[in-house]
């Protein structure tokens, strides 16, 4: 088996510089070398830990750890947040920790386990995220990390929706935040609608190529809203379903709950 066959240039760099060892070796030199960056990995995140209980971003006017995060490592806000939170679990989740380390789990798979993952859960956790994908698991944390009652007061109080106009007037531009619930009922309303809007013609004259009703569905989508705006009272049709999915466990206890389509 060569390296590098797609191309010959490639191909003949990467023999060079590996010579002929057999393709197990060099499989086994990625291992070791996957381990040693992950090693790294966990000595950064107790790093930022530790930074982060010194309040390091207090005195360097930025909002939060996060925002620092953000701004030190050129990565975007959520994401920073999410290793940041990583970095504060790592130290009560041993088992986890040694796990990544090891490079039985990935730095994806450490960051979204450390969002929910207890030192009572963790044993069972690690032997269930190698049977799935890394959306199932992100999936799970989601329904974990259920906002708190403070924190979906907080999110009521914050609802806003706000618009401007661009180029000299002609684009009107528009933008919202909702609760999850009230942010549902809007998107289902459009959906609805924009269901019933046939593709346009224009659409296509405009430059876009052959369209499918999945490749118009955001200008059916805007059309909808104009729809919706102006009729002044409604007509009477009834409202949207908002679909709710929680499994029978979390509906007897404490658990997570989904809206079809939303979070």
């Amino acid at each position: 088996m060569a390296l590098g066959r797609a191309s010959p240039k490639s191909g003949f760099e990467v023999s060079l510089y590996f010579g002929n060892r057999r393709i197990d070796e060099l499989l086994g030199e990625l291992d070791r070398n996957d381990r040693a960056i992950n090693s790294r990995q966990l000595t950064r995140l107790r790093l930022l830990a530790h930074l982060d209980r010194e309040d390091v971003w207090d005195d360097n006017g930025y909002r939060d750890m996060s925002h620092w995060v953000s701004a030190h490592y050129r990565m975007g806000y959520y994401k920073a947040d999410r290793v940041l939170g990583a970095a504060r679990a790592i130290d009560r989740l041993p088992l986890t920790a040694h796990a990544f380390e090891d490079g039985r789990i990935s730095e994806d798979q450490l960051i979204e386990l450390s969002r929910f993952a207890t030192p009572a859960t963790e044993e069972e956790l690690l032997g269930w995220v190698q049977k799935v994908s890394l959306g199932s698991l992100k999936h799970k944390a989601d329904l974990a990390c259920r906002p708190e009652p403070e924190e979906t007061e907080r999110i009521d109080k914050e609802r806003t929706l706000s618009w401007w106009w661009e180029d000299g007037g002609s684009r009107f531009g528009l933008a919202a935040y909702l609760p999850a619930e009230e942010g549902a009922k809007v998107a289902a309303a459009l959906d609805e609608l924009a269901d019933k809007i046939p593709t346009l013609p224009t659409d296509v004259e405009d430059g876009f190529g052959d369209l499918t009703r999945a490749h118009t569905l955001d200008a059916r989508r805007a059309d909808a809203l104009v729809m919706l705006a102006s009729e002044a009272s409604g007509d009477g049709t009834s409202l949207p379903t908002v679909v709710l999915h929680a499994e029978l466990d979390a509906l007897l206890g404490d658990g997570g709950c989904e809206i079809e389509g939303g979070g």
